[in-house]
């Protein structure tokens, strides 16, 4: 139950962050970011408390999210932005995911 509730934080959080990367490249007011901000974080914060307290150590709960933000990160950068696909990308990716496997 920990890791469901993790990645649908981990997955709100590339929302929020795909969403401010939009707006900001489309110029769009602050008085729309912020509402969306805020209500994004009112779901987020009690997921990850349950999350934290669910999860069998704390390191397992923090690289899987970390892990996850990676791998979401890439994605939405390479098919919602259209950023180049660079070695500095996959060396990251492929890091994170080694690193996960290691100390989880």
């Amino acid at each position: 139950m920990w890791l469901v509730l993790q990645l649908i934080a981990i997955l709100c959080i590339t929302f929020v962050h795909t969403f401010n990367r939009w707006a900001g490249i489309n110029n769009i007011g602050f008085m729309v970011v912020w509402p969306v901000n805020i209500t994004m974080q009112a779901i987020i914060a009690p997921l990850f408390i349950f999350s934290y307290k669910l999860a069998p150590s704390f390191f397992q709960a923090w690289f899987i999210g970390t892990l996850a933000i990676c791998f979401f990160g890439f994605i939405v950068s390479l098919f919602i932005f259209g950023e180049v696909l660079t070695l500095k990308y996959i060396i990251g990716v492929i890091f994170a995911v080694i690193s996960m496997i290691l100390l989880v």
